[in-house]
């Protein structure tokens, strides 16, 4: 198993201002379509959705996988991986 988790800095100089309802939405819209923002996906299916939660499957090169999302309002969400090869969490 591995964990991948990664920060990314907002509000930069010179960059739009961005609240944390603003960064929160783009969370949620990647936690259900991530093609925009992971190259390497092929496809990505939000299969069941409830409160604070979805299931989705995923596929990237030859590799599918599906994931339940855990959505920490306005502060995180956490994938776990489960299903296929590549178990994990992130």
């Amino acid at each position: 198993m591995y964990k991948l988790s990664r920060t990314i800095p907002i509000n930069e100089p010179s960059k739009p201002l961005l609240s944390r309802h603003d960064v929160w939405t783009g969370l949620e819209m990647k936690a259900n379509n991530a093609l925009p923002y992971v190259p390497i996906m092929q496809k990505c299916e939000v299969i069941e959705h409830g409160d604070g939660w979805l299931n989705a499957r995923h596929r990237r090169q030859q590799c599918s996988t599906a994931g339940k999302g855990h959505f920490e309002a306005e502060q995180r969400v956490i994938f776990e991986r489960i299903a296929g090869s590549e178990p994990g969490a992130n």
